[in-house]
């Protein structure tokens, strides 16, 4: 037979950030409950906005003018942000935007985007084709506290270039279940629930990375 031992951080490649990450009375990964696990996808695509733009921030106006086109974002669903990252993630200088001094430059949410999407939207989670939800600026992640406040997760380092609609779509989220986790590996799969679709199921992970198997 065959067996390998491995070891990884919680929050390396595809991986699920835990309210509890950045909100002390927030859920760990083993609580999570399944139900908030497999619902609503709903996909946000600001890749023509960003135009490789390492500085762009996705702000609370962008978010309500794409409900006022699309429809509020439906209570409990995953809110996935598409801002065209992941075409970079095995080039690690371009993917963290690293500059002379390794500065990281990175699109993300700003903190009135997250404000809004805490304080307006009853979301079960937020997923990005980034390296963190904030951007790679930031210093004190505002993104992350109020989502986390809000008691929502993060699912970072998405491959969101797999063709989704904007919507009629559900997300299943595979997170390690780790009982004490802040975060953990995350496998993320897309099932298509319109016949029209050609795709019926998408895998949304990229690699993880910073994993050993050994």
């Amino acid at each position: 037979y065959a067996a390998n031992e491995f070891e990884a951080g919680e929050h390396g490649g595809t991986h699920l950030d835990a309210p509890y990450h950045f909100y002390k009375q927030g859920w760990k990964v083993g609580d999570i409950p399944l139900e908030k696990l497999i619902v609503p996808g709903v996909l946000m695509d600001v890749s023509q906005e960003v135009n490789d733009n390492a500085d762009f921030e996705l702000k609370a106006d962008r978010i309500k003018k794409w409900e006022e086109d699309n429809g509020d974002l439906p209570e409990g669903a995953v809110l996935l942000i598409r801002y065209g990252w992941a075409k970079d993630y095995n080039n690690r200088r371009r993917y963290f935007g690293l500059d002379q001094g390794n500065r990281m430059h990175f699109p993300g949410l700003s903190a009135d985007g997250a404000e809004y999407l805490a304080k307006k939207r009853n979301l079960a989670g937020v997923g990005v084709d980034t390296p963190s939800v904030d951007t790679g600026r930031t210093t004190i992640n505002p993104a992350h506290i109020w989502l986390q406040g809000a008691n929502m997760y993060i699912i970072e380092n998405l491959n969101l270039d797999v063709g989704l609609p904007e919507n009629d779509f559900t997300v299943v989220v595979m997170p390690m279940k780790i009982t004490e986790g802040t975060g953990a590996p995350c496998r993320v799969v897309a099932m298509l629930n319109s016949s029209s679709h050609l795709i019926a199921m998408t895998a949304l992970l990229l690699l993880t990375i910073g994993t050993r198997i050994f």
